[in-house]
């Protein structure tokens, strides 16, 4: 977890100066990090709750030089095990996760990606995605996921039949998504 203030810089040079304007607060309390970004509660300025997920100052060059690096790797296990290459060919393997990873180095790819999502699950009523309010490369913004977490539901409070629901409704649009669409809604 990194402080406020390394992301502020990430602010500014994808939303302006006056970047400020956007958020009437914001909670400096970290609601999630991860090695791209870190995500935080703010209130619109339009006094709205919601998220901005922010990328980490420098992370694309060094994603991208690991990749690289992690490329030529595989290369150098093709050559000296061919055999073992055979049944399982790194390079492959390597260019489905990398393709999918570099796609998340861009906001607005993974903006796209939620608006596609949300079309996906109209016609399931225990299903929810955030609404995009806007993205750059470096900076999304969504409202709050509709719901409940975790964390808080009380297993007893959901009868059986609603909790089958939910798996039900999950797995099947999981499932169009890799199956219909070719496509993974995480």
């Amino acid at each position: 977890v990194a402080d406020f203030g390394v992301f502020e810089p990430v602010l500014e040079e994808e939303l302006g100066r006056n970047w400020r304007r956007y958020f009437k607060s914001i909670d400096l309390n970290v609601l999630g990090a991860a090695s791209l970004a870190q995500v935080y509660h703010v209130t619109l300025a339009t006094g709205e709750p919601a998220v901005v997920k922010i990328q980490r100052p420098g992370i694309v060059p060094v994603m991208l030089d690991d990749m690289a690096l992690t490329r030529r790797a595989a290369k150098i296990v093709a050559k000296r095990a061919p055999d073992f290459n055979d049944v399982i060919d790194f390079e492959a393997i390597l260019e489905l996760i990398f393709g999918a990873m570099e796609a998340e180095l861009d906001f607005t790819v993974e903006a796209e990606n939620m608006e596609n999502a949300a079309e996906a699950i109209e016609h399931f009523d225990r299903l929810a995605v955030p609404e995009v309010v806007f993205a750059t490369k470096k900076v999304l913004v969504q409202t709050m996921a509709p719901g409940t977490t975790i964390r808080t539901v009380n297993p007893d409070g959901i009868k059986r039949r609603e909790r089958e629901e939910i798996g039900r409704q999950l797995l099947t649009f999981m499932y169009e998504g890799y199956f219909t669409e070719r496509v993974f809604h995480a």
